[in-house]
């Protein structure tokens, strides 16, 4: 089952506003440089914007943030809790989950999935092991 990340409208004016900030600037100065920069620039956003979500496969959960992946095994899943936090993720919107594993170097992954409800259900469903199911802020 796939999740896409929910999208705030404030970050799809930044990033809308960053594509068109480097876009300017390479026509304002054209340059061999600065096309390439603005290229590889606005396809990293777009790719990032477009691919952003979460995947339930039979074993694991894959988030996927553009280029980047992580795979967590269901059962290093330990927790999860809603935030609002600004900590940097995968996440395109301020409504957020924070899911605590055992797994990987940082053992926090925050993600901000489209319907968040039924994300959550899922993760329980698929992590029965979950201790603290939804921890207090």
């Amino acid at each position: 089952m796939y999740f896409p990340s929910k999208k705030d409208w404030w970050l799809t004016v930044l990033i809308c506003f960053l594509m068109g900030g480097t876009i300017l600037l390479s026509v304002i100065e054209p340059s061999v440089p600065g096309i390439i920069i603005t290229t590889i620039v606005s396809a990293f956003l777009v790719w990032i914007w477009f691919t952003t979500g979460y995947l339930f496969t039979k074993d694991e959960l894959v988030i996927r943030f553009g280029p980047f992946r992580s795979k967590i095994p269901y059962e290093k899943i330990q927790s999860y809790r809603d935030t609002r936090s600004v900590t940097s993720g995968p996440a395109l919107s301020l409504d957020r989950l924070e899911i605590l594993h055992d797994s990987g170097v940082m053992g926090v992954s925050i993600v901000s999935p489209v319907r968040k409800e039924e994300f959550k259900s899922e993760l329980e469903r698929r992590c029965p092991a979950l201790k603290n199911k939804t921890l207090t802020q």
